[in-house]
């Protein structure tokens, strides 16, 4: 059992190496060292939605440094085990990953392109393969960073300049691709240098379920790692028209109690008490109490909207789930800190639903995405939020007039990571809705 050695000073270093770089997690948080220390960290690389091949574009052009920045992380959090769990049918770069590894004393491990893919469900993926050895492999207390997380440390190591997002855009566009941009980027500028008219369509920020369609001006951040293009008559998209207020009334008409969507529950699956299929009933009852099992369990869901996707009856489970726990937080009530303890259903592993076969389902199968090298996109305008994806504040370290060049610090780092530039420009204001303004010059 090959275990990693914690280095208290040389952990140090390295945090004090990536400080200054502007490098975030997905919520713009700095990464620190762990208190307490993680037993493991995972590091993904497999895209989590259909037609993403954000990963497997960092795993064509950086994977060494997709390694070094899995070392470094696993540094940060004192673990004692490193895993990179890659997709399994990305033969090629599972085999050069592999080799890289190897010499890194990293674990490696195939997983099935499944959705969902959250670090919880990933986390379960791995201990179900590892099996009675997942403990004293650090499983039962790991933290899961992506591949751009990754790529993006690996890069601050070898002193590289601030990176620029790799960003899948797909969907109904003529020139669908893989582009590296930088954070501030307006998600319309990159529909239309794919071929697209933003106005004419919706567009899906990191895939067809994280919710509803987002506006053209919205913004490239540190969450964004995919955008999905679609007509305005997709299916999809005309089904986001219908009030979610509306699902009790659905179940109660069209529910049959099949109990597809609870056994599909990546959450019932890994032991959760979560039924969607009996939040119709129990939400239709005017003397519910919120303290029925029913109800409180739906504070454990992970908004994957999988209960949507297979219900043959299109009640809407999922919106039935968010008004039971709206309701809930209306009333005070929140879930006790903690993970709970993971009890794996026999038959997950064959009720998990393939990327490909959510692709079918979501109507997405006629579109393609070329396995194309991701290509530089230079937009002529950034619009940097003044808000991390977290919530947290911005604060700006630049002025109105001011010339910016590559690694100049665009905001100061009091309670997020420090943003700093990719490229050349000149700031043209400063404004709470519309962020720092850059002209690209």
């Amino acid at each position: 059992m090959r275990q990693l050695a914690p280095d208290a000073d040389l952990a140090q270093r390295v945090a004090r190496q990536l400080r200054p770089s502007g490098i975030a997690d997905p919520q713009g948080r700095a990464l620190t060292l762990a208190d307490p220390p993680w037993r493991a960290v995972v590091g993904l690389v497999g895209d989590r939605v259909p037609l993403s091949l954000t990963d497997l574009a960092l795993a064509e052009t950086a994977p060494e440094r997709l390694i070094r920045g899995l070392g470094a992380l696993a540094l940060l959090a004192g673990a004692r085990h490193a895993w990179l769990a890659i997709r399994a049918d990305w033969w090629e770069r599972l085999a050069r990953l592999r080799a890289l590894a190897a010499e890194r004393r990293l674990l490696v491990q195939q997983i099935r392109p499944c959705y969902p893919l959250d670090d919880a469900t990933l986390i379960a993926d791995l201990i179900e393969v590892v099996g009675p050895r997942a403990g004293e492999l650090g499983l039962d207390h790991a933290v899961v960073h992506d591949a751009t997380t990754l790529a993006d440390v690996g890069a601050a190591l070898e002193g590289a300049r601030p990176p620029r997002r790799t960003i899948s855009v797909a969907g109904a566009l003529p020139r669908p691709a893989v582009l590296q941009v930088p954070l501030g980027t307006a998600f319309g500028a990159l529909a239309r240098h794919c071929g697209g008219r933003a106005l004419d369509a919706a567009i899906y920020h990191n895939g067809p379920r994280a919710g509803s369609p987002v506006a053209p001006r919205a913004v490239v951040d540190h969450h964004t790692r995919s955008l999905l293009v679609l007509p305005l008559d997709h299916l999809l998209v005309v089904g986001e028209t219908t009030p979610s207020t509306e699902a009790p009334r659905r179940a109660a008409s069209a529910c049959v109690g099949c109990r597809i969507c609870t056994d599909c529950c990546p959450v019932h699956l890994e032991g959760g008490h979560l039924e969607p299929h009996q939040l119709g009933r129990t939400l239709t009852l005017p003397s519910a109490s919120p303290a029925s099992p029913a109800l409180l369990a739906a504070l454990q869901c992970r908004s994957c909207r999988l209960c949507d996707i297979v219900c043959p009856s299109q009640v809407g489970p999922a919106d039935l789930v968010e008004l039971a726990r709206q309701r809930l937080e209306q009333q005070g009530v929140a879930l006790a800190p903690g993970r709970a303890p993971l009890r794996l259903h026999p038959e997950r592993s064959g009720r998990r639903l393939t990327l490909a076969r959510l692709g079918e389902r979501l109507g997405l199968a006629s579109y393609e995405m070329p396995a194309l090298p991701a290509r530089p996109m230079l937009p002529a305008e950034l619009n940097v939020p003044l808000t991390s994806p977290g919530g947290l504040p911005r604060h700006p370290a630049v002025e109105p007039g001011q010339r910016v060049a590559p690694g100049t610090a665009l905001t100061r780092g009091d309670t997020t990571a420090i943003l700093l530039s990719t490229l050349s420009g000149r700031v043209l204001g400063i404004d709470p809705d519309d962020g720092i303004r850059i002209e690209v010059v």
